[in-house]
């Protein structure tokens, strides 16, 4: 099961697979739904999120990092 925290703002939470809203939650918008899939598919790495107003504007993947 995924849970989305609200955090801050609203500090509720919801089932993502089943879009099912608990009493005192949220659901998830379009934008924060696409991340977790992003977020999913890479497996392991790193992603710089920017955020505005509270959602995700942009997620830019790692993609290379030389360490000498």
């Amino acid at each position: 099961m995924i849970l989305l925290y609200g955090g801050l703002r609203t500090g509720k939470v919801v089932d993502m697979l089943t879009e099912t809203e608990k009493p005192g939650t949220i659901a998830a918008s379009e934008r924060e739904r696409k991340l977790l899939e992003m977020i999913r598919a890479l497996g392991f790495g790193e992603i710089n999120i920017y955020v505005a107003d509270g959602q995700p504007v942009r997620a830019e993947e790692i993609k290379k990092s030389v360490k000498f």
